[in-house]
């Protein structure tokens, strides 16, 4: 999103006041938002580091905001297959609209899952913003019309808060209320940005409350790398509790993924990811989808 990729460059800037890259990514991101106004000083600014930059020139006669991308379309579908269980083999198929605005976006979508035999379709919209300098938020809401697995309904809401130039405060919060009871969840955690932004470290402390209110814990890392400009490549580990069909249980993930920008408009992502859930089942899930800007 516009908000944090202004985010990621403001802090590479922050840390080297001459970083080209930053200065001209902060003016893509303002232009991306609409602000024309202030995408173009930041593009002079460019200029006055480097005055025979291509990149700069082409900026400054290039297209108004209102020619740039302001919407999302996504859609995506993964398979998961299991071992240790009976179980059949689980899919799902995804689709997202989001309205890019400035400093945020919302979004709506529909996730198709099917499970067990059964079919759940879930109903869900989002949006984030931010509320001051450094600070962001996002939140969150779903319905699964005559839901057999998936919730009934669920609310989320995040805050991330900038602690340093490069270092950030995460806390998140969820409802998911099942037929067989609700499930809450809170976590903490930090996020720190390196190499002019290129990579970006978090990890968390993971609480759950079961429908029963046992209490359950554990905690989980992520690491994002940018290589090059057009490509994003993610890894993760998590050793914490996870709900399936309104059952909470200790699980270990291991995950991983790539994006990458096969057009400045369109994106191609895939993701895979390893649960090992404690006392059940074995799964393993790989997930392909395409992004596209308009």
């Amino acid at each position: 999103m516009p908000g944090r990729a202004r985010d990621a460059f403001a802090r590479a800037l922050a840390l080297d006041a001459r970083n080209l890259d930053a200065v001209i990514g902060l003016g893509d991101a303002a232009r991306a938002a609409g602000s024309e106004k202030d995408a173009r000083a930041y593009y002079e600014q460019a200029r006055a580091l480097d005055p025979g930059s291509r990149d700069v020139a082409e900026r400054l006669a290039g297209a108004p905001a209102a020619a740039l991308p302001r919407w999302a379309v996504s859609a995506a579908a993964g398979h998961s297959w299991l071992k240790r269980t009976t179980l059949k083999d689980w899919s799902e198929q995804s689709f997202r609209l989001e309205r890019i605005t400035n400093g945020g976006g919302f979004w709506a979508g529909l996730d198709h899952a099917q499970r067990f035999g059964l079919d759940d379709v879930e109903i869900a919209a989002g949006a984030s913003a931010r509320l001051a300098d450094g600070v962001s938020a996002t939140v969150e809401g779903a319905a699964t019309p005559n839901d057999d697995f998936l919730p009934a309904w669920r609310f989320a809401a995040g805050l991330n808060a900038r602690l340093g130039e490069t270092t950030f405060a995460l806390v998140d919060g969820s409802v998911r209320h099942y037929a067989t009871g609700t499930v809450k969840g809170v976590s903490a955690g930090l996020e720190q940005y390196l190499v002019d932004g290129r990579l970006d470290l978090s990890a968390r402390f993971v609480n759950s409350f079961d429908p029963t209110g046992r209490h359950l814990t554990g905690y989980s890392v992520a690491a994002t790398v940018i290589p090059i400009d057009r490509l994003r490549l993610r890894a993760g580990y998590a050793d914490a509790p996870e709900a399936d069909a309104g059952v909470v249980a200790g699980t270990r993930s291991v995950s991983a993924g790539l994006a990458f920008d096969l057009t400045p408009r369109l994106t191609w992502r895939i993701d895979y990811l390893r649960e090992d859930r404690s006392g059940s089942y074995l799964r393993q899930e790989l997930v392909s989808g395409l992004s596209y800007k308009f």
